[in-house]
């Protein structure tokens, strides 16, 4: 009986050694986005976003923006006159299959892509703020 128990405690250590084993390494392991296809891009693509630290995360989507507007000519807008559409960031997943961030960041800069950045706002007009003084 005891002998039975003790086998049973050692192959839940067994078990468990594994388990800590393989989350230690896997924590180690840097995420690297999988493009062999749409959903494991998501997945992949979700989980390293996920990964990131916020700052991280603003600059990997820019970087994506980047190398997506500098693969392919920008569609005419069909909303605000002047702003071209990009593709969704999928479309670049044969580019990004099996990076990891830092490699998504070299990947960006050896593009030499300059990529001009501007904002859409309301007009000056909208945005003034009226101070009345009391007499």
């Amino acid at each position: 009986m005891a002998t039975r128990a003790w086998a049973r405690f050692r192959g839940g250590l067994g078990f468990g050694a594994t388990f800590i084993a393989g989350v230690a390494l896997s924590a180690d392991a840097p995420l690297t986005i999988d493009g062999s296809s749409i959903e494991a891009f998501n997945r992949s693509h979700a989980a390293l976003v996920a990964s990131l630290q916020p700052p991280d995360r603003v600059r990997l989507a820019l970087l994506e923006m980047t190398l997506v507007a500098c693969r392919k000519p920008a569609a005419p807008s069909r909303g605000t006159p002047g702003v071209p559409e990009l593709p969704p960031i999928s479309s670049i997943r044969d580019k990004l299959n099996g990076l990891t961030y830092p490699q998504i960041a070299q990947l960006s800069r050896r593009t030499g892509c300059k990529v001009r950045v501007g904002f859409v706002t309301a007009s000056p007009s909208n945005n003034r703020i009226e101070r009345r003084r009391e007499p």
